[in-house]
């Protein structure tokens, strides 16, 4: 499958059936929603354009990666972000996890591989 229309169909669907969502919870009279009065400060703006280009950049690579590989792969191989994290966490900042952590990141990095193979 081509990449380019595998994104371009993708916004396309984005784009006919979230959109309309989106306007519709705009005017729930329930949901409190605050007025765009001040721009915002300098930190969160970096911070929201951060996260932006992250999260962008993620969806791109997730979509390679499926185009790639296989849909189940690519999810699988992503979901190794979570242990990771812990690993991480406990090697840089010396947090110590509970035996419940330390069993499922085994149970998923071992799942990983039993697919793998």
């Amino acid at each position: 499958m081509d990449m380019f229309l595998f994104f371009g169909f993708l916004g396309l669907w984005i784009m006919l059936l979230i959109w309309p969502f989106e306007i519709i919870l705009q005017y729930i009279p329930f949901l409190d929603h605050e007025p765009f009065t001040e721009f915002p400060p300098v930190e969160v703006l970096v911070s929201l354009i951060t996260t932006g280009v992250v999260l962008a950049l993620f969806n791109l690579i997730m979509g390679v990666a499926t185009l790639f590989t296989s849909p189940l792969l690519s999810n699988v191989g992503f979901s190794l972000v979570v242990p990771l994290a812990i690993v991480s966490d406990a090697l840089i900042h010396q947090k110590s996890f509970d035996i419940l952590y330390i069993v499922g990141t085994l149970l998923v990095f071992f799942g990983f591989l039993f697919m793998v193979n």
